[in-house]
């Protein structure tokens, strides 16, 4: 194995130090910032998403950079309220043998998130929805993990962009 010209050597740590710098200044707005999460209101019949969605955000949170989850509202930098409007199953398409039974569905979830600083008021509504074949693989605890999943994401990414002005 041929060894490095030192020219080359100085050039690519050059470059390694760049990106390290360029990537602390681009994520300084971020590091730290605490959220507090008020009680979500759930609009819907199903209980459990309130569950489901409590933990999906904390996972998301914790799993991705630059924000952690605070217990109390004092030691915030946002406040964050979460209401879960609608989640229904959509039919897809029909059994076969049977018009009135239901083979595929889409599962549709719409929340409205409201993030507070003391400069700032936002609020967005999300919608999230996932597809599944309801005779194969149907569980409703996989499917309210999915749907929790991507809408945990997204109010992880709407923190970012608020960030980001």
């Amino acid at each position: 194995m041929a060894k490095l010209p030192m020219k080359r050597l100085k050039i690519l740590s050059s470059f390694c130090l760049l990106f390290v710098f360029v990537s602390c200044y681009l994520n300084k707005n971020i590091a730290g910032k605490k959220i507090y999460f008020e009680k979500f209101e759930n609009f819907t019949l199903n209980s459990s998403l309130n569950f489901f969605l409590n933990e999906k955000i904390k996972e998301i949170f914790l799993k991705y950079p630059g924000y952690t989850l605070t217990e109390t509202k004092e030691n915030s930098d946002y406040v964050c309220q979460l209401q879960i409007l609608k989640f229904e199953r959509i039919p897809l398409y029909y059994s076969k043998e049977n018009i009135y039974e239901i083979s595929g569905a889409r599962f549709e979830i719409k929340v409205k998130i409201s993030i507070k600083n003391n400069d700032l008021n936002f609020e967005k509504e999300l919608v999230e929805s996932v597809s599944t074949s309801i005779h194969k693989e149907f569980k409703e605890e996989d499917i309210l993990s999915r749907i929790s999943e991507g809408i945990a994401k997204k109010i992880y990414f709407e923190f970012l962009n608020l960030n980001k002005k």
